[in-house]
């Protein structure tokens, strides 16, 4: 079963490098963004491996390669992944109730941003899965080869 939706931004690009407006883009029209907050993630390391009960989370990729899983803690398994490559920003959305990571499977860090479209409160609507970082890592290595 898909959970993980998608999608590019339409950009401006000339030498200079490129600019996008994520706000306008269609899929996101409507949305009132929550909890935005910007990050890195060092290579080899990972963000996440939570759940949130009762938002979508978008996940916005800027620069750098990394991949994003949902995973079935219980199974200790896999279920789906995305990858985000560094050659255009780029959007994924992750369901409330699905367990998620961002994994830097590339060479430099990379940069995203990430929001809720509902206020929620993180304390009580963010829970941690029972999988280990460590165990996340190795499923995401052997299933992607990354």
């Amino acid at each position: 079963m898909k959970s993980i939706q998608s999608f590019s931004f339409s950009l401006h690009k000339d030498p200079r490098g490129y600019l996008f407006s994520p706000f306008e883009a269609s899929e996101l029209e409507g949305i009132t963004p929550y909890h935005f907050h910007v990050y890195t993630i060092e290579p080899e390391c990972m963000r996440g491996n939570h759940r949130h009960s009762g938002r979508n989370e978008y996940i916005l990729s800027f620069r750098g390669k990394a991949l994003l899983a949902t995973f079935d803690p219980a199974a200790g398994k896999i279920i789906e992944s995305h990858i985000f490559e560094y050659e255009e920003p780029s959007c994924a959305i992750v369901p409330a109730t699905v367990n998620h990571c961002l994994y830097n499977c590339g060479k430099e860090p990379f940069v995203g941003a990430s929001f809720s479209d509902s206020r929620g409160d993180i304390a009580t609507d963010t829970f941690r899965s029972d999988i280990s970082p460590q165990h996340l890592k190795n499923l995401i290595s052997k299933n992607n080869n990354v």
